[in-house]
C-alpha cells in the first residue's frame, strides 16, 4: 500500500482528515440512496394497476428513464468537495500553527513541495470520492434495471 504521509505536511495526522471525508461521504451516499430509492419505487409503482386484488402491468406503461430518477444526485457530494477545499487552506496554515516551517518551507529551492503538501491529499480523495460517486452511479443503473420489468423499459435502452 502507498504511504500517504509524503501527500501531507510533515507530522500532520491525514488518517483523521480521511476519516471525516469517509463520513462525509457516507452521510452524501445515503441522502443520495434514499432519494433515490423514493423515485425508483414511485416511478415502479406507476406501471402497475390494481385489477381484481391483484397487481398487474398498465397496458402499454413505459417505466420512466434512468437519468430521471436520480436527479441532482451528484450535489450530496458537494460537502465533501467543500471540506477538501477548506483541508487545503487548513495544510496551508498547518505549516504556521503547528510543525512552524514554513520559514524552512520558504528557503527550499522548490517552492512546490510545500505546495503539494498541501494540494495532494486533498485532490487524491477528491479523485477517490469521484470514482467512488460514479461507481455507485453504475450501481443504481444496475438496480434500475433489475427492478423495472423488461416489457416497460424506454425504447432508448
Amino acid at each position: 500500500m502507498m504511504d500517504m504521509k509524503k501527500f501531507y505536511p510533515p507530522g500532520y495526522e491525514y488518517k483523521k482528515e480521511w476519516s471525516a471525508v469517509g463520513t462525509i461521504f457516507a452521510l452524501g451516499e445515503m441522502l443520495a440512496f434514499w432519494l433515490f430509492a423514493e423515485n425508483l419505487h414511485s416511478a415502479r409503482e406507476a406501471l402497475f394497476t390494481w385489477v381484481v386484488g391483484k397487481k398487474e402491468i398498465m397496458e402499454g406503461a413505459v417505466a420512466e428513464p434512468f437519468i430521471t430518477l436520480v436527479p441532482g444526485y451528484m450535489m450530496f457530494f458537494i460537502p465533501v468537495a467543500i471540506f477538501l477545499i477548506v483541508m487545503v487552506v487548513y495544510h496551508y496554515f498547518y505549516y504556521y500553527q503547528y510543525t512552524k516551517s514554513i520559514y524552512v518551507m520558504r528557503r527550499l529551492s522548490t517552492h512546490s513541495v510545500m505546495i503539494k503538501s498541501c494540494v495532494a491529499g486533498p485532490v487524491i480523495c477528491m479523485i477517490v470520492g469521484l470514482i467512488a460517486a460514479v461507481s455507485i452511479y453504475f450501481l443504481y443503473f444496475g438496480l434500475y434495471m433489475l427492478i423495472m420489468p423488461n416489457e416497460c423499459m424506454p425504447r432508448f435502452m
